[in-house]
């Protein structure tokens, strides 16, 4: 079940917000049955695990009121509920990964290999984990009241919108709009406008790319001339950005429409100057997740000069190792750290005189590089491909490789991903409203006319090519299920 497919399209959002809003008067009853049709979201996207969800649900409920009552014990309650948490995590997120790597050891001495069958990764399970750990590590901190209604606390846990890709909201930020809220005709005219620009996101421009990328990854690197290779990596980039941003807008559109004020997750991170800016835009709940719960526990820079070096880039590895059990992620991570550090080494007001688009310049290309571990299957292949990045090899020239990649829904792509990378549609969009709003009489009504007119059909326009999109392939889920 994901949020671009018919089923879900067509049948389970229109029914459960008809059914919701028939029990627009009975609070409590609203929650029981957003509680039962997110869980039915979940076992419909993997039935497997849904007991897995379940058992974990009611294990932090007892955790948070374990924490709340225990006084001098607290500490030994919250470090046994943050291994209970961790423990289903890095069971099946990492145990092959680790298995993997004891059996190279194993056989440098000739030893039996351990075998272990594959484990299938439960869908959300890095989400929804975080948000439990927050949770139970807030009450522990005093800066959230335990939840004694489990029904509250177990739609905050579940809620389908944010529970397998995000944003990681916690709950001290959610509690009153799980126990009381009211969704006005305002917030489901935003949530609807919302939801339809993250269908254009992952519609028209991720979907788009995704197969050229796919393709292009395929492709021994060592085939790659150097301006396919940065067209690569370039053009996954790009469908990466647009899947996940346009999620995150469909998962704050949905929870708007039935009151909920989901966090942001993204504010235009390509255009930062720096990297440490664009960390500040760039998956922002995990961001400020690590930042909380792991960088500030460690010390922060509040620490001698080389602890905060360690700190920074300790806590951008972890981040690699939440995104995938790999040593390209540990990599992406760690090159995440080191160039933190060396921002720390610079003057504290580099960035900021230095010449917008050069900072901005340097920025894409930091990420781009990043991106050869985050996405290259091997570290081998992720080899390779810096290789044919730097003209390394002898696959053709561009003008030779080019034509045989580029076509017109490729190109019309990325253009709009370009326009989308900074906000020049907000800005044409306020001023546009503000020049509507000085005018008076028959030409002010004329001009409200037409804006709200323009408005509605560009909406139209974006539903009617997403729909079309997906009635002519076949299954595109998005990227960050996979973590």
């Amino acid at each position: 079940m994901i949020f671009n497919s018919v089923t879900f399209l067509f049948f389970f959002l229109p029914i459960t917000m008809v059914l919701y809003f028939f029990l627009r008067n009975r609070p409590v009853l609203r929650n029981v049955f957003l509680l039962i049709v997110s869980l039915i979201f979940y076992y419909l996207g993997d039935k497997a695990y849904t007991i897995l969800l379940l058992v974990m649900m009611a294990m932090n409920y007892g955790f948070g009121l374990w924490i709340a009552r225990v006084g001098k014990r607290r500490k030994a309650a919250v470090a046994f509920s943050i291994i209970a948490n961790l423990l289903p995590l890095i069971f099946f997120k990492y145990m092959n990964f680790i298995v993997g790597n004891i059996n190279v050891m194993i056989e440098l001495f000739r030893g039996t290999p351990i075998t272990l069958p594959q484990i299938h990764l439960p869908i959300g399970i890095s989400f929804f984990t975080f948000a439990m750990l927050s949770y139970v590590i807030d009450i522990y901190r005093d800066t959230a009241k335990v939840e004694k209604n489990p029904i509250s606390l177990g739609l905050f846990f579940a809620l389908f919108p944010k529970m397998l890709q995000g944003p990681i909201a916690r709950y001290t930020n959610m509690a009153g709009d799980v126990v009381e809220r009211r969704a006005s005709m305002e917030d489901f005219s935003y949530g609807v406008r919302r939801f339809i620009i993250g269908l254009g996101k992952k519609m028209i421009i991720a979907n788009a790319i995704s197969g050229t990328v796919d393709r292009l990854f395929a492709t021994p690197a060592n085939e790659l001339s150097a301006g396919v290779a940065w067209l690569a990596v370039f053009t996954y980039l790009m469908s990466l950005y647009y899947d996940f941003s346009g999620y995150t807008d469909m998962a704050i559109g949905i929870g708007r429409i039935f009151g909920f004020t989901l966090p942001e997750n993204f504010r235009y991170p390509f255009v930062s100057t720096s990297m440490r800016v664009f960390w500040q835009r760039w998956h922002i709940t995990l961001m400020s997740w690590f930042r909380d719960y792991a960088y500030f526990p460690l010390g922060g820079s509040r620490v001698g000069r080389v602890r905060h070096y360690f700190n920074l880039v300790f806590v951008f590895i972890l981040t690699g190792l939440w995104h995938g059990s790999s040593w390209g992620f540990i990599l992406w991570g760690l090159m995440n750290g080191v160039l933190l550090v060396i921002e720390q080494l610079l003057p504290r007001d580099f960035f900021d005189r230095l010449w917008r688009p050069v900072g901005i310049l340097y920025v894409n290309l930091a990420f781009l590089l990043q991106a050869v571990f985050f996405r290259s299957s091997t570290i081998e292949y992720a080899m390779k491909l810096f290789a044919a990045l730097f003209g390394f090899n002898d696959a053709g020239t561009i003008t030779t490789t080019m034509p045989l990649i580029m076509n017109t829904e490729l190109g019309l792509a990325i253009a709009f991903g370009l326009i989308g990378y900074a906000p020049i549609i907000p800005a044409i969009r306020e001023r546009v409203a503000a020049f509507v709003e000085k005018q008076q009489g028959a030409a002010g009504f004329m001009l409200r006319f037409a804006q709200g007119a323009a408005v509605t059909l560009i909406f139209a326009g974006v539903i009617i090519l997403s729909y079309m999109a997906i009635a002519s392939e076949t299954f595109t889920p998005f990227v960050y299920g996979q973590f």
